[in-house]
């Protein structure tokens, strides 16, 4: 029998945010992973497999769009900005925890892409979470920034300097996020257009608006999550993909290196394949494994 979200919103600075609870079966108050999707996602992009696949396990999962995003209230729409972003993740948490039917001493977090570095931001940040699993994660703006070449990095101040300037008078300049090899875009590495758009269901295809303001292409290189990997306590698992090319799999396994609790998954895969089989049950099994050994007593 397929598990039914309950669905429930929660409020962050006057915005409406969507979630989807997802309970184990006969369970009272099980354990629960907070989780969002990365960058420009939502949560109606591909979260729902993993979600079941932990629920298995005999815990909740609460997963949510972050504002802007989704069914999410707020405008801009898809506006992908690493701060708001926190705000929502330590919003997400502060509301699970006044939920009577899980057990809010027991929360794990579950990110992937930029979320998988919102996932170690927030960890380091709140020492009650007790497990971080974090997928692909994008830990360094700068080191990103750097393998862009220069080109592209005066192309994409321009763009994100056009749409700060247009928001003052209310009109936002968009750009793709994810383009073809070298359009100003955030995601733009060869495959990823065809890995990311794969993601979006099929009732989404032509209708989802491939788009995002221009701003957080000057914002994302000064996002470094790795400078907070140090403080992260609790166990974590991060997954990395060694054939990404989207985000170094070496940095992530250097922001893993300075956890003092983390354990390294390396995949065979690019960084789109852990969403789809044979790559998924492979990481879902371990990082549900991982959840297993953490959350539950």
């Amino acid at each position: 029998m397929k598990t039914t979200p309950e669905k429930l919103n929660f409020s962050v600075k006057g915005a409406q945010l969507a979630t989807r609870l997802y309970k184990p079966q006969d369970a009272k108050k099980p354990p629960v992973i907070v989780m969002a999707h990365g960058f420009g996602a939502e949560m109606a992009f591909g979260l729902e497999a993993f979600a079941l696949r932990f629920v298995k396990e005999g815990i909740a999962v609460f997963m949510f769009d972050y504002r802007n995003f989704g069914e999410s209230h707020g405008e801009p729409r898809n506006l992908v900005h690493p701060l708001r972003h926190l705000e929502d993740w330590a919003g997400a948490l502060a509301f699970v925890r006044t939920l009577d039917n899980i057990d809010s001493s027991r929360i794990g977090l579950w990110g992937t892409s930029f979320s998988g570095g919102h996932v170690i931001v927030t960890a380091a940040r709140d020492r009650k979470v007790k497990a971080v699993s974090s997928q692909i994660p994008f830990v360094d703006g700068m080191d990103a920034a750097a393998n862009l070449g220069p080109a592209f990095v005066l192309k994409a101040t321009a763009a994100g300097l056009k749409d700060v300037a247009g928001s003052i008078f209310g009109r936002p300049y968009f750009v793709p996020i994810v383009g073809a090899p070298g359009e100003v875009a955030p995601i733009n590495q060869p495959g990823n257009l065809e890995g990311y758009l794969d993601l979006v269901p099929e009732k989404r295809r032509g209708v989802w608006p491939n788009r995002c303001p221009a701003r957080i292409l000057l914002l994302a290189p000064l996002y470094r999550p790795i400078r907070y990997a140090h403080l992260v306590r609790c166990p974590a698992l991060v997954t990395v993909a060694d054939r990404d090319n989207l985000v170094s799999p070496q940095t992530a396994a250097l922001a893993a290196s300075k956890m003092p609790n983390a354990t390294v998954f390396h995949v065979d895969a690019d960084h789109f394949e852990p969403y789809k089989e044979p790559v998924f049950s492979k990481v879902a099994n371990r990082q549900a494994e991982f959840f297993r050994e953490t959350l539950k007593p």
